[in-house]
Parts: structure tokens; C-alpha cells; sequence
């Protein structure tokens, strides 16, 4: 009988321990959560953002230059990075304003000897604004998006190997380096008049997001597609740069003042 009421008094202990606990965790799951509405909810988030670009030149008649040469077009690797306002209307739907360096260009190669012919690497500052409609739970929710982006190109370079070849064996190849529009002794006139300095692209994309209590972490997928001609009337081929790119941004909430 004794033992039996030394073991009721123990589970009555250990239910009220139980009970105090989740008392005192009440005031930090309701900060939490009210940290991550924030988050959700007419709310502006400041961040940074870096990723790399797996980027090309396709469309137009680009085809038929590479036809025409024999060499074809791959993707190079570049980066991203920059930083990024968000606004959030409510749960579902928030608005990126992006400002980035962005790396662009494409790759040429000789398809007959495996020899790479030129690749060029352009860098663009980019303006990017982006609605995104998200779905999920309250710490990890999957988000789209879709929207334009306008860049310049601020400067660039180019790798040029000259490939000589006899009775289809290759013989020998130069290269030449050559930097654009940085106005020295290596940039080269008549290259910079056939790439136009302005690139106006769609952007669609997806990723996830992951809720901290102090803010939020994001991994996302993008494909860009130009919409104007990377190169100049002075040139002959049209082509538009096409881009693949995976980042990671993280997102703080800038805190309002509460009277």
C-alpha cells in the first residue's frame, strides 16, 4: 500500500515537472513565432546572396556560326553575388529586389581536336525584381518565382587560341588574352564594338527556405533567358545568353519601431 502511494506521489512529481517545463518554454515559442510571422508578413528583409552561373550563348544564329566553324557552344562556370531587399505582403506572396554582380559569357570549342577556340567571360551589374509565391509549413516552406532583370556590362576578357592544323592534325595553337572595356593597352576595339552593353533578361526559379529566429535562409534555382541580342548591329550573328544558376542568400527582418 505504501509502495503504491510512493509511486502515485512520483508520477504526480513528474507530471507537474512536465507541466512547469512547457510553461516556461509558452513565452519562447510565442517569441519564435512571432519572429517568424514577422518574417512572413508585411515585413522588409535586407540579405546577401552568392552563387555561381553556368552560362552560354544560344538562340539567334549563333548555330550557324558554330556550323559554319566546326566548334560548338558550351557553358562556362561563373559566380554570382549581391545583395537583396524582400518585402512580404503576406504568407504566400513577397517581392525580391536584387542588386548583383553576375557573371555572363560563353565558350567556344573545336569539336575536331577537343581544343578550346575562345571563351569569354563578361561581367554585368545586374537589377533584378522578382515576385515570388511561397507554400509550406511555418519553418520550411518551397517558393517560385518570375520576373525581369536589366543589366550593364561593366568590363570583361577574353581567352583567343588561334589553332593551326595540316591534313586534319593539329599543328600548333597561340593564345591570345585580351580585356574589354577597361581602356588599356590589351583591350582590342573591335571586339568591344560587337557586344552590346545592355542585357535584359526573364528569370523564372524555385528553391526552399529554411525559418531562423533570427532570420532566413534560402537555396535557389534559377534560368535566365535574354531577351535583346548580346551582340551589336555591327555585328552578323544574334545570340542571347542563357543561364543557369544555383545560390544561397540569407535574409535578416529589419526591425520597426513599436510604440
Amino acid at each position: 500500500m505504501n509502495d503504491q502511494k510512493a509511486e502515485n506521489k512520483k508520477k504526480l512529481k513528474l507530471r507537474v515537472s512536465y507541466g512547469i517545463v512547457i510553461i516556461m518554454l509558452i513565452p519562447t515559442i510565442a517569441t519564435f513565432s512571432q519572429k517568424t510571422e514577422r518574417l512572413f508578413k508585411n515585413e522588409f528583409c535586407v540579405g546577401a546572396k552568392v552563387g555561381i552561373n553556368l552560362t552560354k550563348w544560344s538562340g539567334g544564329n549563333v548555330d550557324e556560326w558554330r556550323s559554319d566553324s566546326d566548334r560548338e557552344l558550351k557553358r562556362i562556370t561563373q559566380m554570382n553575388f549581391g545583395i537583396i531587399m524582400q518585402y512580404s505582403f503576406n504568407r504566400h506572396l513577397s517581392i525580391n529586389s536584387e542588386l548583383l554582380f553576375n557573371q555572363k559569357g560563353s565558350k567556344w570549342q573545336d569539336i575536331d581536336f577537343n581544343e578550346l577556340w575562345f571563351d569569354l567571360h563578361l561581367n554585368y551589374l545586374d537589377i533584378v525584381i522578382l515576385p515570388r509565391f511561397s507554400l509550406g509549413g511555418s519553418k520550411i516552406r518551397g517558393f517560385g518565382c518570375l520576373g525581369p532583370s536589366i543589366g550593364y556590362l561593366l568590363y570583361g576578357k577574353m581567352n583567343y587560341i588561334k589553332v593551326t592544323s595540316v591534313n586534319g592534325q593539329l599543328v600548333s595553337s597561340e593564345n591570345e588574352k585580351m580585356r574589354l572595356f577597361l581602356n588599356d593597352e590589351n583591350s582590342d576595339p573591335e571586339v568591344e564594338n560587337f557586344l552590346n552593353r545592355f542585357d535584359i533578361e526573364v528569370l523564372m526559379g524555385a528553391g526552399i527556405e529554411y525559418l531562423l529566429t533570427s532570420g532566413k535562409i534560402s537555396l535557389e534555382f534559377r534560368w535566365g533567358r535574354g531577351l535583346n541580342n548580346t551582340m551589336t548591329r555591327d555585328s552578323d550573328y544574334t545570340g542571347y545568353n542563357d543561364i543557369i544558376s544555383f545560390s544561397i542568400s540569407y535574409l535578416l527582418p529589419i526591425e520597426k519601431n513599436r510604440d
